[in-house]
C-alpha cells in the first residue's frame, strides 16, 4: 500500500500546504445506518464549519441515501461525488484535519502527518495511534474542545515512521523472479511438457505483474 502511495505522491508532487478546510469520509454500515450516530457526525461537522473551516465531504452513494432517508440536513458542510485515489491525496494534504471511519484512509493521513479522527471503536492501524490518529466512537458535546485543539495545533512530524520503506512490491518481484528462473534453468533439461508448463507459466506471471504496478499506477492517475 505504501508502494502505491509514494509512486503518487511523486507524480501529484504533493505539498503541505494546509487550508482551512477538513476532509469528511464516512461510509461504515455502523455509522451510516445508525441514525443517532450519524446525526451527532453530521452535528459534528456543521459545528467545525461555524468556526470557519470548510468541511469537504466526498459522499458515498449509500451515505447520501441512508442521510435522505434520516432527513438529516448537511447544512454548510460541502459534499462532492466520490473522488479518485489521487484526488483524495490532495485534499487529504490540503486538509488541516481528517475525519474519517475509513481503514485504508488512516493510513494515508499517517504518511501525509494530517491529523485523523477515525470514528470507530478500534482500528486496524494500533501503529498509527502512537502519532496523529484519534479514536472518536462517541460524539458529546465535550468533542468540539478535542477537535479545537487538534485543529489549532501546529502539525507535529510523525517520530516514527511504519509501514516499510515503500520497495516492498520491487523486492518481491525480484526475489518471485529470481527463484522461478532458478526452476526454469534447472528444469529445462527435462523433456517433459507438463513439467515446463508448470515452470514458464508462474515465470511469465511474475514478469507480467512486475512490469503491471507501472501501468496500474499511470491509468489510476
Amino acid at each position: 500500500m505504501y508502494d502505491v502511495f509514494t509512486k503518487f505522491r511523486k507524480k501529484l508532487n504533493l505539498k503541505k500546504q494546509r487550508n482551512d478546510q477538513i476532509l469528511m469520509t464516512i461510509h461504515r454500515k455502523t455509522n451510516i445506518e445508525n441514525i443517532s450516530k450519524m446525526k451527532k457526525i453530521i452535528w459534528l461537522a456543521n459545528q467545525i464549519t461555524k468556526l470557519g473551516y470548510e468541511v469537504i465531504f466526498p459522499i458515498h452513494p449509500h451515505t447520501r441515501k441512508q442521510l435522505q432517508s434520516f432527513h438529516i440536513s448537511l447544512n454548510k458542510i460541502n459534499t462532492m461525488e466520490p473522488v479518485n485515489y489521487s484526488k483524495m491525496l490532495t485534499l487529504l494534504g490540503e486538509s488541516k484535519m481528517m475525519i474519517t471511519d475509513s481503514g485504508g484512509l488512516q493510513k494515508e493521513a499517517y504518511w501525509m502527518n494530517t491529523p485523523c479522527v477515525t470514528i470507530r471503536k478500534s482500528t486496524e492501524w494500533i501503529e498509527t495511534l502512537e502519532n496523529n490518529n484519534i479514536l472518536l466512537d462517541i460524539i458529546t458535546s465535550s468533542t468540539m474542545r478535542k477537535i479545537k485543539k487538534i485543529i489549532s495545533q501546529k502539525i507535529p512530524q510523525n517520530k516514527r515512521f511504519e509501514f516499510g520503506n515503500g520497495q516492498s512490491a520491487k523486492k518481491w518481484s525480484q526475489f518471485f523472479e529470481t527463484t522461478f528462473r532458478y526452476r526454469f534453468f534447472s528444469f529445462s533439461s527435462i523433456k517433459s511438457p507438463l513439467i515446463s508448463f508448470t515452470v514458464l507459466i508462474p515465470s511469465f506471471i511474475i514478469l507480467f505483474l512486475r512490469d503491471s504496478f507501472e501501468r496500474i499506477s499511470l491509468i489510476a492517475f
